[in-house]
């Protein structure tokens, strides 16, 4: 009896904790944004066009200034300056994390690579972030890690695909607001 009555203690006690440590192992998904695709290509991009004031010359310069205080290493990340033509491209990267759930610890996952083009027209710009990709010994373009996500959720995937998506925001945020600043038109007094 005294046997029968140990182990149903045991069991009782037992069960809560086995079910505590499992709701610890579930992992919480991560909820991956709408990702921006091209039409005609079918992969990840960033693009737009942006009616502002300003000569084609002016909106360079602008663009200008902001890749060359955004950017750490500028001379790095241009890879060519056209004024003539109003276009600027470069090819810069950033650095991912991943962080352990339970812990909270963040590792280095890799850096993302992306083409960056500016072009601009009087009255206008356009810009265009492309070929976004993991930097390794291949490129693994980003596309992948949406298709392997949507097939079976890999939550290191999904990890990726949101600081992706929030760092390519911020520099499209910050692009718009270098070419915005100064866009009002100023009567001069005499």
């Amino acid at each position: 009896m005294k046997r029968f009555v140990l182990i149903a203690l045991a069991f009782v006690f037992a069960v809560p904790l086995m079910a505590q440590k499992k709701k610890k192992n579930e992992e919480v998904k991560i909820e991956v944004p709408p990702l921006n695709y091209d039409s005609k290509t079918n992969l990840i991009s960033y693009s737009g066009v942006v009616e502002t004031k300003g000569t084609t010359t002016e909106l360079y310069g602008k663009a200008l200034v902001w890749m060359k205080s955004y950017y750490k290493n500028p001379a790095d990340v241009i890879r060519t300056k056209d004024l003539e033509g109003g276009k600027l491209i470069g090819k810069a990267r950033f650095r991912i994390w991943d962080q352990k759930e339970v812990t909270g610890t963040k590792t280095q996952a890799g850096m993302i690579e992306y083409d960056i083009s500016i072009s601009c027209k009087d009255g206008r710009y356009k810009y265009a972030i492309t070929n976004i990709g993991k930097k390794q010994q291949t490129f693994y373009p980003a596309e992948k890690w949406d298709a392997a996500n949507k097939s079976e959720y890999k939550r290191m995937y999904a990890s990726y695909l949101v600081q992706m998506d929030e760092e390519l925001n911020k520099i499209v945020e910050s692009l718009n607001a270098a070419l915005a600043e100064g866009a009002e038109s100023k009567e001069e007094e005499w």
